[in-house]
């Protein structure tokens, strides 16, 4: 601000932007860990009938496999489905870092907000951090949906339809069900 010759905009940092990096930097982990304990409960009501809808789909899934024509079939997308689970699962564990690693360089943001040319930072940061704390609850929303998409398959079919048409209703749950598993791999992605 001296050297530009703005002393109004160097007194307007040091009286505003200054104070409002310090209580940034203090109140981070408070908000944080708020936001945090509601994207935990907004998960765990979302998931809270999941249990028993996979567990109705595992004990359907052998009447899929179990058939000749769409066995392997059944398989190779059940395996699809684990994979998409497993990556699920090393998001999520990979979010739980991002989320230690932007708090902790949050207060580097704040102090970046005091030098204009670098408001970007705190903004980005922010933005991040949020996509990262949200995330989690859009995954549990798509692996909801998942699961009840795929505790259909291997169900009985309705009365007066044949084996192939029960068959070919079962894959075809079991493939919506694995695709929207794998889609919960991209929610964070989609959130951001």
């Amino acid at each position: 601000g001296l050297m530009a010759g703005d002393s109004s905009a160097m007194i307007r940092r040091v009286t505003v932007d200054l104070p409002a990096a310090v209580f940034g930097m203090v109140t981070t982990t408070v908000i944080v860990g708020k936001l945090l304990e509601l994207t935990d409960a907004l998960s765990a009501a979302v998931l809270s009938n999941s249990d028993q809808q996979a567990v109705h789909f595992l004990s359907g899934f052998g009447v899929t496999v179990n058939n000749a024509s769409q066995g392997f079939a059944a398989v190779v997308v059940g395996l699809v489905a684990v994979i998409a689970g497993l990556i699920v699962w090393v998001e999520l564990m990979i979010r739980s870092v991002l989320v230690y690693i932007l708090v902790a360089l949050s207060p580097l943001s704040f102090a970046a907000m005091v030098w204009p040319s670098a408001r970007g930072v705190l903004r980005r940061t922010i933005e991040l951090l949020l996509a990262v704390i949200v995330s989690k609850l859009v995954i549990c929303i798509a692996i909801a949906v998942g699961v009840a998409a795929l505790s259909g398959a291997g169900t009985a079919a309705p009365a007066g339809a044949s084996v192939p048409d029960e068959a070919a209703a079962s894959m075809g749950t079991l493939f919506v069900g694995t695709a929207i598993l794998a889609m919960a791999a991209f929610a964070p992605f989609l959130v951001l």
